[in-house]
């Protein structure tokens, strides 16, 4: 007879452990234990890291990442690991290292241990990637790579970067959305002048917002007189704004917001809202951009619904239109001295084309408490393309004059490289940016962007998609002709090419007009970030400025580019860098074409201040207007992302300009 013993093991390195020398049961131990192990060998045994993200302040000189097993086996499991770098540079900022992982019969558990390089220096924080690779003897995990974040505690970051939460610094508006995702601050203008107090008030949407209803989002107008009032760095803006919600489900009431002109002729500033997916007469999705006159707000603080409100409405009578995507309230392009407005919309979304509508002052004025729609109502010019995938008008500005007619000319953004939306056909190549001069308008209800000689038409040579974002440059050459300030951001978080922005002359734009222009072809003034010293996927140029002001008052309008993804200081905390017109000029005098924006210590840039706050995110940066009255003029900056608390309602940041020249880095001549 044989008998077998029944054991209770707690793991299998205990059951390995165990020796039996008893001939009658060492044939049928050796079975059992076979049959044993391989039950607790599965076939789905991961590898991964425990988590995805790790801190290290610098001065804790070193951080252990842990790697761990799904299951317990009973043969070794092998691994490989590697650093990547990111903003962190080996042997300056961490010990490189590499190597293999095994877990022997009953391990669970690595530590994978990197020195940190605790130098003396102030500076951002820095990031490096931990991958996992060749796998053996089981499978990579969902957490194969994990990036390492090194906190500088030198006090504080190098003397060109700022924290957006420096005192004195800053004021910031945010809304109590009792935890719920808002995107404060994915849109933003300075509106003028509404109030007629001389000083420029501010415009700011939240598509997100459900205080309402679902989604149907809120945008805000504060008078600059309302911030006097205040004795800390933070506006709550439910008691100190005149807010304009949807008034039904989606709405998405406040994608995007602008002011810039007076359309009504009583001299105050007036503005346009949009509601992107509002629905109108039964109409799924046709969306609109509301006009405000300043003669038809409300007097008093509150939150009103923006129906009751508008002065005039754009619309479609087609289904998923879109209307408002973007919207623009600048100058007068026709020169009739009234501002007019641009917005734009889907076309044909089936083919996934979207233009722009300009709506002269004048038709407006017309207009007054009606409803217009952008396709029968006279006047109104259509700009659009015959191509599928053509999305012009993503961005939208006005530029100072460059041809010598005294009227500003249109700069129509876009995504440039190959479009993604058709997977069963071929790659399209687009545009990524049209500018049209004013006199392309004349005496026209409809403009063909592909068909018109006098259209200047940029492209990249490149496979990559690109967000293009455009603005106003001023006069950075001072020759009396208007400059563009264009952003060139990979539009993927992991694209392994850096971002840059572009600066077209007035000189070069009066010179292309009639030609199709490829921008490797073209005289530009590049501002980028350095190959080896940036952060993948950090959005460098996603946004910039709208319409450059001279910040430090030294005659010269200096420039602001966004990078919303950078973790300089937090994980995708966000980040803008401002950049003196002084330098640019003297670059351009000295015939350099380039301007790295890590080797310039004239270049200021001021970080976000908490992971995921996404500074710098909408497509313009306002900073021509001064809100507070001192001579200076200001930033308004947006940051959608996490608030302070830790929720999703974001927040809007008024930058002083005062402050902000008195920190700025000045370097001898």
């Amino acid at each position: 007879m044989i008998q077998i013993s029944i054991m209770n093991l707690d793991s299998i390195r205990q059951f390995a452990a165990k020796r039996w020398y008893n001939p009658a049961t060492t044939i049928l131990f050796c079975l059992l234990s076979l049959n044993f192990n391989a039950g607790f060998y599965p076939d789905n045994v991961l590898v991964s890291f425990s988590e995805s993200l790790y801190y290290v302040q610098e001065s804790a000189e070193s951080v252990s990442v842990v790697v761990e097993l799904s299951h317990i086996t009973s043969i070794p499991s092998r691994v490989e690991f590697k650093i990547t770098n990111e903003r962190a540079t080996a042997w300056e900022d961490y010990l490189p290292v590499r190597g293999t992982l095994v877990f022997m019969p009953g391990e669970v558990q690595k530590i994978i241990a990197v020195s940190i390089v605790n130098d003396t220096r102030g500076e951002p924080a820095e990031s490096f990637d931990l991958s996992l690779i060749d796998a053996r003897n089981a499978s990579l995990g969902e957490i194969a790579s994990a990036k390492i974040v090194i906190q500088d505690d030198d006090n504080s970051l190098s003397a060109n970067w700022l924290p957006i939460d420096t005192p004195s610094l800053y004021l910031e508006l945010s809304d109590d959305t009792g935890g719920f995702p808002s995107l404060l601050g994915y849109s933003v203008s300075m509106a003028g002048d509404v109030d007629g107090d001389s000083f420029g008030d501010i415009l700011i949407g939240a598509y997100e917002n459900s205080d309402f209803f679902d989604e149907a989002g809120i945008a805000y107008l504060i008078y600059a007189k309302n911030l006097a009032t205040i004795d800390d760095d933070y506006l709550d803006l439910g008691m100190n704004a005149i807010g304009f919600y949807g008034s039904q489900d989606l709405a998405w009431v406040g994608h995007s917001v602008s002011s810039g002109g007076d359309i009504d002729g009583d001299g105050a500033g007036d503005f346009a809202i949009s509601g992107r997916f509002l629905s109108v007469n039964d109409v799924d999705r046709a969306g609109v951009a509301y006009i405000f006159f300043s003669s038809d707000l409300p007097q008093k603080a509150g939150e009103y619904a923006i129906d009751d409100i508008a002065s005039v409405t754009l619309t479609r009578t087609k289904p998923f239109s879109e209307v408002g995507f973007e919207v623009f309230v600048g100058g007068d392009v026709d020169g009739d001295d009234i501002a007019d407005v641009l917005v734009r919309a889907n076309f044909d979304p089936t083919r996934h084309t979207g233009g722009v509508y300009l709506v002269p002052g004048s038709v407006l004025r017309n207009h007054i408490d009606g409803l217009i729609d952008l396709d029968v109502t006279q006047g109104v010019i259509r700009i659009f393309s015959d191509k599928a995938y053509v999305d012009a008008g993503r961005t939208i500005t006005l530029l100072d004059d460059f041809d010598g007619d005294r009227l500003p000319e249109i700069a129509l953004g876009s995504r440039n490289g190959m479009a993604f939306y058709a997977p069963d056909q071929e790659s399209v190549r687009i545009p990524g940016l049209w500018i049209l001069p004013s006199r392309v308008l004349l005496g026209k209800n409809e403009i063909n962007l592909d068909k018109d000689e006098e259209i200047i038409r940029f492209n990249l040579d490149t496979d990559v998609s690109h967000h293009i974002a455009v603005g106003s440059a001023g006069d950075l050459d001072q020759d009396g002709l208007g400059d563009a300030i264009v952003g060139i951001a990979p539009t993927g978080l992991l694209e392994d090419s850096p971002g840059s922005a572009a600066v077209i002359l007035g000189s070069t734009l009066s010179n292309l007009a009639g030609e199709n222009a490829l921008a490797n072809e073209v005289d530009l003034f590049i501002i980028s970030e350095e190959q080896g010293f940036y952060e993948r996927g950090d959005h460098f140029g996603w946004s910039v400025t709208e319409k450059a002001g001279d910040i430090d008052l030294d005659g010269i309008p200096d420039l602001v580019i966004g990078a919303r993804g950078s973790s300089l200081n937090g994980i995708q905390s966000g980040a803008i860098y401002i950049i003196p017109g002084e330098l640019v000029q003297r670059k351009l005098l000295s015939d350099q074409s380039i301007l790295y924006v890590q080797r310039e210590a004239e270049v200021m840039v001021v970080v976000g201040s908490r992971d995921l706050m996404l500074l710098g995110s909408k497509r313009r940066i306002s900073n021509a207007s001064d809100i507070d009255g001192d001579g200076y003029f200001d930033i308004l900056v947006g940051a959608p992302g996490e608030g302070s608390n830790g929720d999703l309602p974001g927040s809007v940041f008024i930058i002083w300009g005062e402050v902000l020249t008195r920190l700025w880095v000045q370097v001898p001549e």
